[in-house]
């Protein structure tokens, strides 16, 4: 898929994106992790209300 779209990107004239470096890679996954469980914490914290008790 991302040589598809690498193609795709040189036929229309746009400069095609390097690849990520394995430094980039780790420091992306380092800020994913907890911006997941922000956004996961605000689900529960938000649907739970919303529950009936057992």
């Amino acid at each position: 898929m991302q040589l598809y779209r690498d193609e795709f990107r040189e036929m229309i004239g746009l400069d095609v994106p390097r690849r990520r470096s394995e430094i980039e890679a780790v420091r992306a996954l380092g800020w994913y992790r907890p911006f997941r469980e922000i956004v996961l914490m605000f689900a529960i914290v938000n649907i739970e209300p919303l529950c009936e008790p057992l």
